[in-house]
């Protein structure tokens, strides 16, 4: 039941990681391979080597087309994808924080606070307290299954 509550909840992200690829095409291909490899370990360099552009390059097109450095939209990717998994999964911090592609969990910790403006741990506990009280069973709740064939 609380996977189905968390499923419908409409709660607006407004990050710019979902928004729409740009039409710069190196900001739309750094863009494209960053969400395809975020979890790994990603820097400038490899970034700009995969588009076969310099590092200044990349970051210039990055910042004039989306207002952020390429490293930052990273981190705010990486983000973002650890919030789904707080809400969507029941793994421990420390599993989310790797799989997003933090080394460490204090680096996460320090970075998501910084991003989403608390911990990890209170992010959770928020949204896992929202999910609680959204769920009502009435007193009288029978589970019984009413779609048997009668003959």
């Amino acid at each position: 039941m609380i996977h189905y509550l968390r499923q419908d909840r409409h709660e607006p992200v407004a990050e710019l990681v979902d928004e729409e690829l740009p039409n710069d095409d190196v900001v739309r291909r750094a863009l494209e391979f960053i969400r395809s490899h975020y979890a790994e370990d990603l820097n400038l360099p490899r970034i700009a080597g995969t588009l076969r552009r310099s590092d200044r390059h990349v970051r210039q097109h990055f910042e004039d087309c989306l207002g952020v450095p390429p490293m930052r939209y990273l981190l705010q990717y990486r983000i973002t994808r650890a919030k789904e998994l707080i809400r969507y999964s029941d793994y421990a911090l420390k599993a989310i924080a790797e799989l997003v592609g933090f080394k460490t969990i204090h680096h996460f910790t320090r970075v998501f606070h910084e991003v989403a403006g608390e911990s990890p741990a209170a992010w959770r506990r928020k949204y896992q307290a929202g999910i609680c009280k959204d769920v009502c069973i009435q007193p009288h709740f029978s589970n019984v299954n009413r779609t048997a064939a009668t003959d």
